[in-house]
C-alpha cells in the first residue's frame, strides 16, 4: 500500500511540473525500443564491417552531429523569429522552410563527392547516417508543433493531428508508389525524398495523440511511468551509454554474430544495465552539482 500511494504521489508531483507527461512518455518508449533495435542490428552483422576497429563508430556521421547542426540552425531562427508568441505568418515560415529542405536536399546529395567537411550536411558515404539535408526538418517541425503542445487553448487543433497525419501518410504513399521523380522518391532511409518524410511526419502527427490516449487511460501504473520518465529526463546519457556497451561488447566479447533471438534478449538485458548506469551517472552528477 504505502509503495502504491508513494507512486501516485509521483505521478500526482509530475503533473504539476511543467513537462509535458505524454510526451515523456513517447520518449522513454523511444528509449526502449531504440536499444532493443541496436542490438538487433549491431550483434546480428558482421563483425569484420560493424566494430570500432572498423571505423564505424569514430567515423561515421550519427544522429549526435546532426543535433549539434540542429541546435546551431535552431538558434538563427530563434534569433530571426525572436518574437512570441509567433504570428500565423512566422509558422507559416516554419513550414516554409521544412518544405525548402525537403525540396532541395536530393538536389544536394551526390553533387561534391565524398567530402568528410560536407558529409554532415549531405551524407555522403557508406557511413554517413542521419545527414542535416534533410533530417534538420524534423527539429524544425517540432518548433512548429511546440505551439499546439503547449498551449491548452489548442486542443481542438491537436485532436485534428490525427487526420492530418493519415492525410499525409496516403499522399506520401501515392507519390512514393506512382511518381519517380527524383526529387520525391531519391535515395535510401538516411537521404530520402519528400514522400517518405511525409509518410514519418503522417506517423508522428498519429504517434503523438496515441501517446497521449494511452498515458491517460494507463497512468495508474506508477513503475512503469517512473522509468520512462527518468529515460526521458536523461536521453543523451542513455544514449551515449548503450553504445559504449555495445561497441565494448563487440570488441570484448565478439557478440556480432549472436543469432537473433539471443541478440533480442541481450537487447533487455541492456536496457537493464542501461537503467542502472544512468542512475548511478545521474546520481554522482547530483552529488558533483550540490558540492559546488
Amino acid at each position: 500500500m504505502r509503495q502504491t500511494i508513494k507512486g501516485e504521489n509521483h505521478i500526482s508531483d509530475y503533473k504539476k511540473s511543467q513537462r509535458i507527461e505524454y510526451l515523456d512518455f513517447a520518449r522513454g518508449l523511444a528509449i526502449l525500443f531504440m536499444i532493443l533495435q541496436h542490438s538487433l542490428i549491431v550483434y546480428a552483422v558482421n563483425g569484420g564491417e560493424a566494430t570500432l576497429l572498423g571505423g564505424i563508430f569514430l567515423l561515421s556521421v550519427d544522429i549526435f552531429q546532426l543535433a549539434g547542426l540542429s541546435l546551431i540552425f535552431m538558434s538563427l531562427i530563434r534569433y530571426f523569429l525572436p518574437r512570441q508568441p509567433w504570428t500565423c505568418g512566422e509558422w507559416f515560415s516554419l513550414l516554409l522552410i521544412i518544405m525548402i529542405v525537403l525540396v532541395v536536399s536530393p538536389l544536394l546529395w551526390g553533387k561534391f563527392g565524398n567530402n568528410p567537411f560536407l558529409s554532415p550536411f549531405l551524407g555522403d558515404g557508406e557511413t554517413k547516417f542521419f545527414p542535416f539535408f534533410p533530417w534538420v526538418v524534423y527539429p524544425v517541425f517540432g518548433m512548429f508543433l511546440s505551439r499546439f503542445l503547449l498551449n491548452p487553448k489548442d486542443n481542438l487543433f491537436f485532436k485534428n493531428f490525427i487526420i492530418a497525419g493519415f492525410s499525409l501518410i496516403i499522399i506520401g504513399t501515392a507519390l512514393w508508389t506512382q511518381v519517380s521523380n527524383a526529387i520525391i522518391v531519391q535515395g535510401d532511409y538516411h537521404r530520402s525524398g519528400i514522400a517518405v518524410h511525409f509518410v514519418i511526419i503522417g506517423f508522428i502527427l498519429i504517434w503523438l495523440p496515441f501517446c497521449e490516449t494511452v498515458f491517460n487511460q494507463t497512468s495508474q501504473y506508477s513503475f512503469i511511468y517512473r522509468i520512462l520518465f527518468f529515460w526521458s529526463r536523461n536521453t543523451t546519457v542513455v544514449y551515449f551509454i548503450q553504445w559504449v556497451l555495445y561497441g565494448w561488447g563487440i570488441l570484448i566479447f565478439g557478440c556480432e554474430s549472436l543469432p537473433v533471438t539471443i541478440s533480442l534478449f541481450v537487447g533487455i538485458g541492456m536496457c537493464i544495465l542501461c537503467h542502472a548506469l544512468t542512475k548511478i551517472f545521474v546520481k554522482l552528477r547530483e552529488r558533483y552539482q550540490s558540492v559546488c
